[in-house]
């Protein structure tokens, strides 16, 4: 059995889809592109800034968040093309005062979280790249270089200082020296901000877009990126210039096609299985499709992209309380959904009751009956607040597919392919022992 196929959509109706989004998901400002073999198609719709009422147009700048680690992959790999860095040499050509245990830990682990650096607590607020190296020195790594990959900041904090020792720049020099002026991006930066006491200083840049939070009202919002983690966060850039990124890298300005390949294809851990990074960008599948990206903020940028069609999808906004979904639903919109095989289904009494949780939710009339002791105080506060706008953005679920199935002595993850009204995407649902629900949650495939 397979859920048919969805037909391309118009231009017109990415539009609509687009000003729906805004509206349902209380979006100031957005601004996207579909950008396929170089050839470029802008949206843009809405505010920058709510206190001026500027309207976002292709060159106002957006908060990145972790997208700059995409201009971060980017540079490696130019860097690798002029003979600067090596992506398989041990950190320590780069680093000689790195540790002995740091020894087998190469460049390239550094650019696809799998060196087992451990991750600094959430109170420990570098202001150099230093300081970042001599806390991680002395501790033990979290696992044998190369065997897991975790997402986090100081891999990039220690490859930002492989690349100073590399170019003999900083690292953001060594950025609008190597990538930035070459390709072009000429409203692409940092703005510097930083908190002084009671006082915060940026550096200004012209049409910059203001974040906000959408709670029962707009509420500005920003991100305070310590120095040392720009390698990971903190640029602001334009629908204009990621477009001449993306376009650049399609028509093979910018790298040779065996070097994009590094970008988006998996990294092989040490026991054979794919981790779920590139150099720097987010690999994985969409429809079954091998594309790659990244998200940031967690949805102020959302970019989506296909090697093998040599297409991408980019989405910049200024809500931060967005789940990062708009560029994987554009795609569809742009190429169609295809035909998505279900697996038998020995239980469709427990499809039936997920897609009832997702149902009660949307409609605001939750059913706790169906949800486990635990997932009413820990799961449920979210699945009804953020997880219910999100339902609301995908639009009413229609039906579903069972896809995929994973059981265990303590319960059972079962994925479906729903369709919405708005979109068609992967959900989870995860049940206890007791056949009570634990949690219904989007899924990457």
């Amino acid at each position: 059995m397979a859920a048919p196929a969805a037909a391309q959509d118009t231009p017109d109706s990415i539009q609509s889809f687009i000003e729906l989004q805004q509206e349902l998901n209380h979006i100031p400002g957005i601004a996207v592109a579909v950008v396929q073999d170089g050839k470029v198609e802008e949206y843009v719709s809405g505010t920058a800034d709510l206190e001026w009422n500027a309207p976002v147009t292709r060159d106002t700048r957006f908060q990145l968040a972790s997208v700059t680690k995409l201009f971060t992959g980017v540079l490696v790999m130019r860097l690798v093309e002029a003979g600067k860095l090596d992506l398989d040499s041990p950190i320590s050509r780069y680093l000689p005062a790195a540790p002995a245990a740091w020894q087998p830990i190469t460049v390239r682990m550094l650019a696809n979280h799998t060196s087992g650096i451990p991750e600094a607590p959430e109170e420990f607020t570098p202001t150099t790249l230093a300081e970042v190296f001599d806390w991680a020195k002395d501790k033990p790594l979290d696992w044998a270089p190369g065997s897991q990959a975790r997402y986090g900041r100081n891999d990039f904090s220690i490859l930002a200082m492989a690349i100073d020792a590399a170019t003999g720049q900083t690292f953001e020099d060594a950025l609008r020296t190597n990538l930035l002026e070459p390709a072009g991006l000429t409203s692409t930066g940092y703005s510097h901000l930083n908190q002084q006491g009671w006082v915060r200083t940026a550096v200004p840049l012209e049409r910059r877009a203001t974040v906000y939070h959408w709670d029962e009202g707009q509420r500005s919002y920003e991100f305070l990126y310590p120095e040392p983690t720009y390698p990971a966060g903190g640029l602001f850039s334009t629908l204009a210039d990621v477009e001449l990124l993306l376009s650049g890298l399609q028509q093979g300005k910018l790298l040779r096609p065996e070097h994009l390949a590094e970008l988006t294809t998996p990294a092989t851990l040490s026991d054979g299985s794919r981790g779920p990074f590139g150099i720097g960008w987010v690999a994985h599948t969409h429809h079954g499709v091998p594309v790659a990206g990244h998200t940031g903020g967690p949805a102020l940028a959302d970019v989506t992209y296909y090697p093998d069609r040599h297409l991408a999808v980019v989405v910049l906004q200024n809500q931060h309380r967005l789940y990062p979904w708009l560029s994987g639903a554009i795609v569809d919109k742009v190429i169609g959904v295809p035909e998505i095989e279900a697996i038998a289904d020995a239980d469709p009494a427990a499809t039936k009751a997920a897609l009832d949780a997702m149902q009660a939710t949307f409609s605001g009339s939750p059913r706790p009956d169906s949800w486990s002791e635990t997932a009413k105080s820990d799961f449920l506060p979210w699945f009804e607040t953020d997880g219910r706008s999100l339902l609301r953005a995908m639009g009413e679920p229609k039906s579903s597919i069972l896809v995929a199935e994973k059981s265990g002595p303590d319960g059972r993850e079962r994925t479906y392919s729903v369709t919405f009204a708005n979109a068609t995407a992967r959900w989870t649902a995860v049940t206890n022992a007791s056949g009570k629900l634990e949690a219904i949650v989007p899924t990457d495939e």
